[in-house]
């Protein structure tokens, strides 16, 4: 098993398979970071919605009144609608 055998790879051969895997990893990066955005969103769409039944329940527990975050700003007493 030598050269003479036939059995190793050229340099030729071993910087064409560099080079397909290199474009193929090219071609599949952005493929990855498109699943990695929707996995995020699929993230923070769940925190979305456990925020909204949180609040539901908050609600269903205290007469329908929802939870008042202290932002540094006056929140009138009653609001007119």
């Amino acid at each position: 098993m030598g050269k003479a055998d036939g059995q190793c790879f050229t340099l030729i051969e071993l910087l064409a398979v560099i080079t397909l895997i290199a474009l193929l990893v090219g071609i599949l990066l952005p493929s990855l970071r498109t699943l990695r955005l929707a996995a995020y969103q699929a993230v923070s769409l769940a925190n979305i919605r456990s925020v909204g039944t949180a609040g539901a329940s908050y609600q269903a527990d205290n007469k329908g009144s929802l939870p008042v975050v202290p932002t540094g700003v006056p929140v009138p007493a009653t609001i007119n609608a």
